[in-house]
């Protein structure tokens, strides 16, 4: 088993606190990402993991056993850089090797271990090249294979997709999506990009500020934000957000338009509707009125970026083939089962945005 149990952990830097009562459950052989913008916390807490940072308080526990005091080699934990930390000096064969090299492993069983993993990642033909002769993709998956040779229980990804270009990060989020299927083990993953959180995390973890906003499935956080921040953050292109005042049963908008709420709020409440924009169409008797500033012609889908009369932005999807121009004045429908309701606070008011 591979289980992480973290609680009540905290972490600071003098007067700084950076982690605030940390407490997460993560399941036997669980691919979990940590996401979050610039400085939530989300590399610390990895890092607190693996031992290269203190806690200041709290426990972390791996298969039941507390490892909150033990040095990072003691964890039975494997850590994937950003930067790779490749040794320059050595080819791909010895930098794989490396960690067994230095347990004194025989060479025979290093080799073949080395082979093993160099085939699970398409590396066999490049074990006698130095790491300035590898490109980026190549060289993140030699810091893989390093990895795997420790046969730890728990891999750690620290924003290991970074430093490649667009393509190369579609190619390897699909090699470490094979990976995880291959090995028995927890994988946590650490990125600010959430299109790779979706795509590879059985559970999102959400950071802002040292706290977890929200802990869930990714479609789970797609369909059911817990708060305004975390359906701004999960989603691309991102949740369109409208200003509103509750009347009744229905959410009234600056100009006078209005949508209906399945889940009555206070009257007269500050509300801000949040609304994907897959789920906003031009159509005649829309309650949004809009006039469009720009137009993104992208193949199978186009996205019309519009702004209401009182200056607020936000983003309808169109279908291929509409005749759409800029400065046109249109309206927007909404389905009500798709309106996220959020107060003032930014707290979600009602269950959630159906599926679909």
């Amino acid at each position: 088993m591979s289980t992480i149990s973290i609680k009540n952990l905290n972490k600071a830097y003098g007067k700084v606190q950076v982690l605030h009562d940390i407490n997460l459950e993560i399941g036997d052989n669980a691919f979990v990402v940590f996401v979050g913008p610039s400085g939530c916390g989300k590399s610390t807490l990895l890092r607190t993991i693996a031992g290269l940072e203190e806690r200041t308080s709290g426990a972390i526990h791996l298969d039941g056993r507390d490892i909150s005091d033990d040095a990072p080699v003691d964890r039975d934990v494997a850590m994937v850089f950003q930067s790779y930390a490749l040794y320059p000096q050595m080819t791909v064969r010895e930098n794989i090797g490396f960690a067994l090299r230095m347990a004194k492993v025989d060479k025979a069983e290093i080799d073949r271990k080395v082979l093993e993993a160099a085939k699970l990642l398409k590396l066999d033909k490049l074990l006698d090249r130095k790491p300035k002769d590898l490109s980026g993709g190549q060289r993140q998956r030699v810091a893989i294979g390093r990895a795997i040779l420790r046969s730890p229980k728990v891999f750690l990804f620290d924003e290991p997709l970074s430093n490649l270009d667009a393509e190369l990060r579609v190619d390897m989020r699909l090699q470490i999506a094979a990976l995880r299927r291959e090995l028995s083990a927890t994988f946590v993953y650490v990125t600010h990009d959430q299109v790779e959180a979706m795509t590879l995390a059985d559970t999102i973890v959400v950071l802002r500020d040292g706290h977890i906003e929200q802990v869930g499935a990714p479609m789970e956080l797609y369909h059911r934000p817990a708060n305004r921040f975390v359906a701004g953050f999960i989603g691309s292109p991102r949740m369109n957000f409208l200003p509103a005042t509750a009347q009744g049963k229905r959410a009234v908008l600056a100009d006078g338009g209005a949508l209906p709420l399945v889940h009555e709020a206070p009257e007269g409440a500050k509300l801000a509707l949040g609304l994907r924009p897959e789920h906003l169409r031009p159509a005649d008797d829309g309650a949004i009125a809009v006039t469009i500033s720009e137009i993104e012609n992208l193949g199978p889908v186009s996205y019309a970026h519009c702004a209401l009369a009182d200056g607020t932005l936000l983003t309808a999807q169109l279908p291929p083939d509409h005749a759409l121009r800029l400065g046109q004045a249109v309206k927007l429908a909404a389905e009500p089962a798709h309106l996220h309701v959020f107060d003032a606070s930014g707290a979600r008011i009602g269950g959630g945005a159906a599926h679909g």
